[in-house]
């Protein structure tokens, strides 16, 4: 039986190889991990703004700081760690389903 059908449906052994697939494989590989790395160091830069904005320490800076800008200022300031530690760890999430 030789037809449009069948012609179609053969398989064309003499040009596939398991050794293509396995270069497509490690070069898909290789292009995600800048996307890996990064997702890695905003990880890390979003948990240490949490901890950052959730035990703050040096106090003195911060009565220094107090002499010169109001309260509402530095006040203000840990909220915005807080927030942008969140935002990273959402880019993070976004980097790493990146394919």
């Amino acid at each position: 039986m030789s037809g449009p059908l069948m012609d179609a449906a053969t398989p064309l052994e003499s040009t596939y190889s398991f050794d293509s697939d396995r270069s497509l494989v490690e070069a898909a590989r290789r292009a995600r991990r800048p996307a890996r790395i990064g997702a890695w160091i905003a990880s890390f830069a979003g948990i240490l703004n949490l901890f950052s904005a959730a035990f703050p320490s040096h106090h003195h800076r911060l009565h220094n700081l107090n002499e010169y800008v109001p309260g509402a200022l530095t006040s203000g300031a840990r909220v915005v760690t807080a927030a942008s530690g969140i935002a990273l760890l959402a880019l993070a999430g976004g980097l790493r389903r990146r394919n």
